[in-house]
């Protein structure tokens, strides 16, 4: 069976309050405008962009209907999307925010062609979600080949030389 990757897009924006509630995140018209009002404080704070990403992406997948999504949320376990392997963060000046990188693992195995973006702004306030997250199936995490037949077979189908033939 085929691998299909599922696409998740979240921009603060573009939803309704009600959404941006269910993820944790207020309007970005409400920002920095006067005195924030109870209702629009995050409902936690984080003490670094990792956490903050984790947390809206998790909630970003939590309430997508697809269950390939929604299973990367992990209920079962204490950790937030714990099969998702954090690449890196990069900073965006021109827009001010942080884009918090991740990729999706299966056993602690990269999901190739697998990525997830958390944009944050300054205040580790969710700007965006954009994943694509796939649905495996039927694929051991036991490698059933050696490394080396590995490689001579990917060598082998993009016509590369293997170096020490």
């Amino acid at each position: 069976m085929p691998n299909r990757f599922q696409t998740v897009h979240f921009h603060v924006a573009e939803e309704k309050p009600e959404s941006l509630k269910a993820v944790g995140s207020r309007s970005p018209a409400l920002r920095g405008v006067g005195r924030k009002a109870a209702s629009d404080k995050p409902e936690v704070s984080f003490n670094s962009d990792e956490a903050a990403a984790r947390f809206f992406l998790s909630k970003a997948f939590d309430r997508d209907v697809r269950s390939v999504v929604r299973g990367l949320t992990a209920p079962g376990r204490v950790e937030l999307v714990p099969d998702m392997r954090l690449l890196g963060v990069q900073e965006v000046p021109q827009a001010s925010t942080r884009m918090v990188r991740f990729e999706q693992t299966r056993s602690k195995i990269p999901i190739f062609g697998s990525l997830a973006v958390v944009e944050l702004d300054q205040n580790r306030e969710l700007v965006s979600v954009n994943a694509d997250v796939a649905e495996v199936q039927g694929v051991s995490p036991i490698p059933y080949i050696s490394i080396r037949q590995a490689l001579e077979t990917v060598a082998g189908k993009i016509g590369a030389p293997m170096s020490g033939r």
